[in-house]
């Protein structure tokens, strides 16, 4: 005989009603864990959970040419900053553009020097990827790579997600766009709601990630070696350890540069670094970040406020680190032979793509596909790395919430209008 306990049913929907309300970062974690744990556990007999992973990457490929043009052309088209803009505006997004391709290029060097994706090979058919068709640049005379840069046909460049003339063909198209506004206006309204569309899109998709990286890590752990995981674990120190020099040793030099003592700056900074590394998030940081650059560090009001709120826009620098240094391991992990030519690609696309990063959630599992494209690595094998990009977004987001600051610093110190006093006193409260 069954009885029903009214009481029981309710505490039972209130524990299921709890636990789906558990935030999203949480539930990554979750399932990242029991990713791994049933994968240990059971090996190949949970190999069918990858088509959660593969369900998961396909959503996010089919977004990856609709993503570009219409996020780089609405960057374009809508007039960024505006032809007015004044000397502070210009000065930072320079000093964000600078620090971008800087970190860029330093990850990239740091993979290169350390290879940690060597030795760790997953063919193609592990993760479900066909190989991806490219150019053979090292058989290309300069003219031919030049040309090739250059679409013919935006429909066939759209089929084979030729990521370099999509970029070049929305470049010219928002410009045009922007130039001809006063014919045009319809055209921007209808790219920015088409860009909130896509955006909203995407977070949608990203609401699977933990169900994704679940599949994808049960998958993992069953039919790879552990010394996969080892090699992953490599690339999180790696990268972190990348973030410390561009975030203290780069950042402080940079200041000494300007003739400032890096020692008040690091210790004022820190509440805005534990504050964007706990939440993951540089832009929730941004009101934070004004009030330490304007309390804190003697930045005047006027500069505080529009080099902050021109990094949330601009200043991508922990991402370039991470896409470049990234990129590098994936590329290992498929054994594809890189060229100066790639090289010089991953750090076009970085610069390209943070531009229009802003209000992309979890954004490098979106960029990080185009980027593998463009060089000839199955997008799919951003599924190497899913599993652990919750620890290096935190990383991200901190970089750069310390390099929005920084920006205010250096530029009000170039303006002459920093309070020296303010910024050297130690106990400065907001």
């Amino acid at each position: 005989m069954i009885f029903y306990d009214k009481e029981l049913e309710s505490h039972f929907f209130f524990k299921m009603k709890k636990l789906l309300s558990v935030s999203q970062p949480k539930q990554i974690l979750l399932g990242l864990v029991l990713g791994l744990l049933v994968g240990f556990i059971f090996g190949e007999k949970v190999a069918f959970l990858r088509i959660f992973g593969d369900i998961f990457l396909k959503m996010i490929k089919m977004t990856i040419a609709p993503l570009i043009f219409v996020t780089v052309t609405h960057v374009f088209c809508s007039n960024v900053g505006g032809e007015k803009m004044g000397k502070v505006a210009f000065k930072s997004i320079l000093f964000y553009k600078v620090v971008t391709v800087i970190t860029a290029v330093f990850g990239i060097c740091v993979a290169v020097f350390f290879k940690p994706g060597v030795g760790i090979h997953i063919s193609p058919e592990t993760i479900g990827a066909s190989t991806v068709q490219v150019m053979d640049t090292s058989k290309m005379t300069i003219n031919e790579m030049i040309l090739h840069v250059f679409p013919d046909n935006l429909f066939v460049a759209f089929y084979k997600t030729d990521i370099i003339q999509i970029l070049v063909f929305s470049c010219f198209f928002g410009i045009a766009i922007s130039r001809l506004s006063h014919h045009t206006g319809n055209i921007i309204r209808a790219v920015d709601s088409i860009s909130k569309v896509i955006l909203y899109m995407i977070g949608m998709i990203i609401k699977f990630t933990p169900i994704g990286i679940f599949g994808i890590m049960a998958y993992l752990a069953g039919t790879q070696e552990l010394s996969t995981f080892k090699s992953l674990f490599y690339l999180l120190l790696m990268i972190y350890g990348c973030g410390f020099v561009v975030g203290y040793i780069f950042y402080g030099v940079t200041l000494l540069c300007y003739g400032l003592n890096p020692i008040p700056f690091f210790k004022k900074v820190f509440e805005v670094q534990s504050f964007a590394f706990l939440v993951s998030s540089s832009a929730a940081s941004i009101p934070l970040a004004k009030l330490v650059a304007s309390k804190k560090m003697g930045v005047s009001e006027g500069t505080a406020s529009l080099a902050v709120s021109l990094g949330g826009g601009f200043n991508m620098s922990g991402t370039a680190l991470h896409l470049g240094a990234t990129a590098i391991f994936l590329a290992q992990v498929y054994g594809a032979d890189l060229g100066m030519a790639q090289y010089v690609q991953i750090v076009v696309l970085s610069i390209m793509l943070t531009m229009g990063a802003v209000g992309i959630p979890a954004a490098s599992l979106v960029m990080m596909p185009v980027i593998l494209s463009a060089i000839g690595v199955p997008p799919e094998y951003v599924a190497v790395y899913v599993g652990i990009d919750r620890f290096l977004d935190m990383l991200r987001s901190m970089l750069n919430a310390t390099g929005d600051v920084l920006a205010a610093v250096i530029v009000d110190k170039s303006q002459k209008t920093l309070n020296k006093e303010i910024y050297n006193k130690i106990d400065a409260k907001i």
